[in-house]
């Protein structure tokens, strides 16, 4: 016998009598595994973060020495990579998912923008956070990270095991550790939804909101009270335990240097003490290099993974003694039978758990599928998508339960707050900082119906309250009732003479009722009453002060299928809007037609266009019914009055017509980050038709570069209609609003 054989056989004694040594009585969430010839080898993966991505690299490295797993126990992440391992992907198909996984997406909300309503498009994306509104007070939400797009993934991942309701039938048996939100007690989940088990396992308190059991029993990370679940192993009947630990480790103290760093490090010192009980009970520990890098640093997952290998590979002499006790058993073990393809299922019933009479109506409205039809994979998440970009719900998943005559397909539906207050902040160059504060409430006085009132502070001050009926899915017409007080300057409009600057400030009542083209647009009538004060004390003309009231009867046009709203690569925006005094003693008409698009051309690049025409008339023409040229970044407040033009300070130029064409590509040069070059010619004037000739339009051109960071997007663009003239930079940070 080779020293090396000796050294596997004498080490394999000890490992056993420790296993021995250490089990405990099953534990009663606990189901112990059956069938399977001893030694019983458990893996056991701890939580932490990103630095769970090393539990892969050892997976390839007991495979590469011929260990065959037999059950896995898993904490958050360590749930995560163990969940998939037991739905039966190996770990080479493991790196590759989690190294090409876009990571930045899975935290933000996968709301497919083109499924939403008009109004929901409207009021999306303005709040950087948004706090439940219970009865008229603010409250604090249970959690801040969006759990959406991670259910989604999941659910997709581990669609093949969608029927095994029982984790000891995987094909490896698997238990994932929670915490019992209302005992503090441990839980193993081996029983129900793999995907929700695995979910919940990760739901980091603080982070997450917690997961709802069937049962009822509200659930977080089991790391909570077992960051190594090796005893939930023992009680599954494991002979033998491989732990990998990846907690994060105690700091020295005077690397704390904020308030989270020291809340960090006080928590940790709960789970180094369970850790010590726990690792007491595995036969290998393996611990992977922990240092050096973020543990939410999830772009580094190759990295990871490297470090899991190299230390699977440091305790390679007892890794191989259990692998020799394995094959002296059992003789050659088979290879892991591969993830059956993809295919549809025969729908006998489709529902959903309880919610108010709205929601119900909006999933009513949006589900799409029947009973008693065959769907795939790829309908029921075309389904799940469709209901949680309603806005409604915090999140939503499914569960798939098996049925003699066929599955019944069961949406599990989180309710979203009805009531919210949002809070977003805005920074460009052109008008400065702005804060914006808004609430919603749903289903105020009839299902389908929102009330909103809003408050934008800063250079355009806006102050609006709406209440919409007809605003869910189904509706096919929606009426808007608002009214609105708007106050702006306009810094770069000097009239000669004058030191100060105008002012464009309206108060208006309107009345609404327009025809839903389902979730691309409306068109429809507007009636208004305004009253304006325009202008600028000792100007002549049109930008001479004057305080007026008249009434307008208009139509509008308004359609949407951009596929995000900040660099979007498909779809168009048209906004087309028409007005007339009626009866008031004033005489003027606006018209005004916007046309924007992107369409995709190369997998990371765009055509993007935008074309605008206006038209005002009539001696009683209000100031801020005409058109305002220059700058780069979009007005929500004045959407038909002030155009971008790449190479002019904002609204620099104005008069009663304006035209103005742009175009050029937009690139996602790498990850989230975007670049778009554009050329635009238009001019405003005066008198309609516009003058002839080249000379009669400006030219300029503009560079933006942009990405997309958690509190919003950011952007810098510089703009120039020469050469030989100093760019016009602007800066933009956050959402438009």
């Amino acid at each position: 016998m080779s020293s090396r054989r000796l050294s596997r056989t004498l080490v394999l004694p000890a490992l056993l009598a420790l296993g021995a040594g250490t089990a405990r009585a099953q534990h009663a969430d606990a189901t112990p595994v059956t069938g399977i010839p001893h030694p019983i080898v458990g893996l056991v993966l701890s939580g932490g973060s990103a630095k769970g991505f090393a539990h892969i690299g050892v997976l390839q490295v007991l495979h590469e020495l011929g260990i065959h797993v037999d059950l896995v126990t898993g904490t958050s992440m360590g749930a995560i990579v163990g969940g998939l391992y037991a739905t039966g992907y190996t770990a080479d198909q493991l790196d590759s998912i989690v190294t090409r996984e876009d990571w930045g997406n899975l935290f933000r909300r996968p709301t497919d923008r083109r499924q939403q309503s008009p109004a929901e498009k409207a009021a999306s994306e303005k709040y950087m956070i948004t706090f439940p509104l219970e009865h008229a007070r603010i409250a604090l939400p249970e959690g801040v990270v969006p759990r959406q797009a991670i259910a989604e993934r999941l659910e997709r991942l581990m669609w093949p095991v969608r029927a095994d309701t029982n984790f000891n039938k995987l094909p490896t048996a698997f238990g994932a550790l929670v915490t019992d939100l209302g005992t503090g007690t441990p839980i193993l989940l081996q029983h129900g939804s793999l995907a929700e088990a695995v979910e919940a396992s990760a739901a980091v308190p603080g982070a997450f909101a917690p997961v709802r059991l069937p049962d009822g029993r509200r659930v977080v990370d089991g790391a909570v009270v077992r960051n190594i679940p090796a005893e939930d192993a023992r009680n599954m009947g494991a002979d033998l335990l491989i732990c990998v630990d990846v907690s994060e480790r105690p700091s020295p103290p005077d690397s704390l240097r904020t308030l989270i760093d020291v809340v960090d490090q006080t928590v940790s010192f709960r789970v180094h003490a369970t850790n010590k009980v726990e690792r007491a009970m595995c036969n290998v520990v393996i611990d992977p290099d922990v240092m050096g890098v973020p543990s939410l640093d999830f772009g580094q997952a190759q990295l990871w993974i490297d470090r899991g290998r190299a230390a699977a590979l440091a305790v390679k002499p007892a890794l191989m003694a259990i692998a020799d006790s394995q094959h002296a058993a059992r003789g050659a073990i088979p290879p892991r039978p591969p993830i059956p393809p993809d295919g549809p299922i025969y729908l006998r019933q489709v529902s959903w758990t309880s919610v108010s009479p709205g929601a119900d109506a909006l999933v009513r409205a949006t589900v799409g599928l029947d009973d008693d039809t065959w769907v795939t994979q790829k309908d029921i998440a075309a389904a799940v998508s469709r209901i949680y970009s309603t806005g409604r719900f915090d999140q939503v998943s499914f569960r798939v339960q098996p049925r003699r005559e066929g599955d019944d397909l069961l949406f599990d539906l989180t309710e979203g707050d009805r009531d919210v207050v949002g809070v977003g902040i805005r920074y460009d160059t052109p008008r400065g900082a702005s804060l914006l504060v808004g609430a919603t409430v749903n289903d105020w006085l009839t299902p389908g119906s929102k009330a909103t009132l809003t408050a934008r502070l800063g250079d355009e001050e806006e102050f609006d309250g709406r209440f919409m009926l007809g605003a869910g899915p189904e509706a096919r017409f929606l009426q808007t009732y608002r009214a609105t007080f708007i106050r702006t300057s306009l810094p770069h409009v000097r009239p000669v003479g004058v030191a100060s600057a105008p002012v464009i400030d309206v108060h208006e009542l309107s009345a609404q009722i327009a025809r839903v083209l389902g979730n691309a647009g409306y068109f429809g009538v507007q009636l208004t009453h305004a009253r304006a004060n325009d202008g600028v004390a000792g100007a002549d003309s049109a930008l001479a002060f004057r305080t007026r009231s008249y009434t307008t009867v208009g139509g509008v046009l308004s359609l949407d299928t951009y596929n995000r709203v900040f660099a979007p690569t498909t779809g168009i925006s048209a906004l087309m809007l028409w007005e007339h005094d009626v009866g008031s003693g004033a005489s003027f008409e606006h018209q005004f037609a916007d046309l924007q698009g992107a369409y995709p051309v190369m997998r990371h690049a765009s055509l993007v266009g935008r074309a605008d025409i206006g038209y005002g008339s009539g001696p009683d023409l209000p100031l801020h019914d005409r058109f305002f040229l220059g700058g780069s970044v979009p007005s929500t407040v004045w959407a038909a009055q002030f155009v971008p033009f790449l190479g002019l300070d904002p609204q620099s130029a104005q008069g009663t017509v304006v035209h103005m064409l742009q175009g050029g590509v937009q690139a996602e040069v790498r990850d989230n980050l975007y670049v778009t070059l554009r050329g635009n010619v238009g001019n405003v004037f005066d008198k309609w038709p516009a003058p002839a000739g080249k000379s009669a339009y400006l030219r300029g051109a503009g560079l933006t570069i942009g990405t997309t960071l958690a509190p919003g997007p950011v952007s810098i663009t510089f703009g120039t209609r020469s050469v030989r003239q100093t760019p016009v930079i602007e800066v933009n940070f956050g959402a438009t609003f």
